[in-house]
């Protein structure tokens, strides 16, 4: 493994850049996909994915296997749904995936 000179992160061998370098210049655009399925689940006609990872309860992105925080979430990890507009619940969610969320409708 080799540091990335832009990030100091490690970069395996078998990668041709650093992968949390992409990420980070990905996240922006990824989270632009994310503004209408929000604005749907805003207004009632589509729910919010929760996944257990590691204990918590995240907001998964839609159309991808990530959360709002960036957690990897594999297709083994528990599923519910909920509605965006449903305070209590959404309480019980990571707090960074609530705030990314956010974000993104902003």
């Amino acid at each position: 493994m080799t540091p990335c000179p832009k990030c100091g992160r490690a970069v395996p061998v078998t990668k041709f850049a650093c992968p949390g370098c992409i990420d980070d210049a990905s996240r922006p655009h990824i989270m632009r996909t994310q503004v209408e399925p929000l604005r749907a689940a805003e207004a009632g006609t589509a729910m919010l994915t929760i996944r257990l990872v590691s204990g918590r309860r995240h907001i998964q992105l839609f159309g991808f296997d990530y959360t709002f925080c960036s957690q990897h979430v594999t297709p083994q990890a528990r599923r519910s749904r909920i509605a965006f507009n449903d305070e209590r619940e959404l309480e019980r969610v990571c707090v960074a995936c609530r705030w990314h969320m956010r974000q993104a409708l902003a």
